[in-house]
């Protein structure tokens, strides 16, 4: 993510969900390593290690949403 996208993405969610720019920072941080998970999988669909990586999506997306709730 480039850092003027990262930058209206970071104001976005600023201003609809009165965080602060730590924790923004900290969740764009997370989804753009999730981002990075996905292009992997994209490149290793058919390969055994492919549910692993799935699980491991699934539990971060588990632990950002928590996050985002008890923010």
């Amino acid at each position: 993510m480039n850092q003027e996208n990262r930058a209206d993405r970071r104001d976005a969610l600023l201003r609809q969900m009165g965080l602060s720019v730590n924790v923004v920072d900290q969740i764009l941080t997370l989804l753009e390593g999730m981002q990075g998970e996905v292009n992997a999988l994209r490149q290793m669909i058919g390969d055994n290690e492919v549910l692993q990586r799935l699980e491991r999506q699934n539990a971060l997306l588990i632990a950002a949403f928590t996050f985002l709730r008890n923010a």
